[in-house]
């Protein structure tokens, strides 16, 4: 075992590894001058777990972590080595360097210390898988506005833990790169099984955990979506409703009807809530009063519903989300009392009428440029 100090703390680690990793060194042919940082030795200390420890230069050692290429994959080690290192967001492991190990005849890339493989772990509540995908479809879309493409988001090998996060690992490369060794392959169907198997990796993973209401499914099947541009469909996935909070989702009504308003949707709300998905939700306001839906039956202003002027309309979904705007901007007085309220309302909001916003938000479409 190295003996001497092992830097523990990720910010100073990090800082150091950066400062070095934002070099630019592109020496294809030669492995051990691939590495920005330079390395005096490493020592694997468990081959199982994939552990090691390095000694970089002005004394600093660090715990790091490495998965193996075979020699015969020698290019495409070396071209995610370069993908990787030239991203830098939070859900992604910085990589720190690239060798060849003579004694195991596999070529090394080694990453920070990370806490648990992905497959491995057993970790995660609900609100943790919500939130692990989110932040990776985020990643995603990250990789592919920066002109790279990872190719193997189905692979559990391709992720890890570290601090309680999701990361991802091994970037394939450049998407120019891979469409000049995929002849014939279409960048925007490529970009967009990216996301798909970003969601075959965590489906199985999310069913186990956790109990799907109306919004989680509706958020998986989105991404099966052929019939959209890309950029409206990342979009889509990316502002999905299903992993928000209840004050979140209850302003996203009041924005929607707002954006409505202001001529800002490609269709207005009162057409686009005529899809025929939205007839569970109709004659509404008969569904509030025939519930025990206390919060919302209190909201319903006296003579709703009634008259051919009523400003709300049974079967008008458009009025619904008028009236559910209407509570967010009026109702309530103290922060805490804020809070409480309208985590009551949204609960019988999702109970009556589940997966609402996530019906609409599939629907709707922004105007660009507003």
């Amino acid at each position: 075992m190295i003996r001497k100090r092992v830097v523990a703390r990720d910010a100073k680690i990090q800082k150091f590894i950066s400062k070095h990793l934002h070099r630019k060194t592109r020496n294809n042919d030669n492995l051990d001058q691939l590495c920005d940082v330079q390395i005096i030795y490493y020592e694997i200390t468990d081959y199982q777990n994939k552990h090691a420890v390095l000694q970089l230069e002005k004394g600093l050692h660090i715990e790091a972590s490495f998965v193996e290429f075979d020699q015969s994959v020698k290019r495409r080690a070396m071209r995610c080595y370069n993908a990787t290192r030239q991203v830098s967001h939070q859900c992604i492991l910085a990589p720190i360097f690239l060798t060849y190990n003579e004694e195991k005849q596999r070529i090394l890339l080694f990453y920070e210390r990370y806490d648990y493989l992905f497959d491995a772990w057993n970790g995660g509540h609900d609100i943790w898988w919500q939130q692990a995908l989110h932040e990776q479809l985020q990643a995603t879309k990250y990789l592919i506005d920066k002109g790279f493409i990872h190719t193997g988001l189905d692979n559990p090998r391709n992720f890890v833990i570290k601090d309680n996060k999701l990361k991802m690992l091994n970037i394939t490369s450049t998407i120019q790169d891979h469409l000049n060794t995929h002849p014939g392959t279409n960048a925007d169907a490529i970009k967009r099984d990216s996301f798909r198997s970003l969601r075959n990796l965590m489906w199985p993973r999310y069913v186990e955990r956790k109990d799907l209401t109306e919004d989680d499914q509706r958020f998986f099947n989105l991404f099966n979506l052929d019939n959209i541009n890309f950029d409206i469909y990342v979009q889509k996935l990316i502002t999905h409703p299903y992993a928000k909070d209840f004050k979140q989702c209850m302003n996203e009504f009041q924005d929607i009807h707002m954006l409505d308003g202001q001529k800002r949707l490609m269709r207005p709300l009162r057409v686009v809530t005529r899809h025929a998905d939205f007839g569970p939700y109709r004659g509404w306001m008969r569904t509030i009063r025939n519930s025990r839906a206390t919060h919302l039956k209190k909201a319903l202003p006296k003579g709703a519903g009634e008259g051919e002027r009523s400003t709300f309309r049974e079967e008008d979904i458009d009025t619904l989300i008028k009236f559910l705007r209407n509570i967010n901007e009026h109702r309530g007085k103290t922060r805490d009392q804020v809070d409480k309220y309208f985590q009551a309302v949204y609960k019988e909001v999702k109970r009556l009428f589940p997966g609402l916003l996530s019906v609409v938000h599939e629907k709707i479409r922004i105007r660009r440029g507003t």
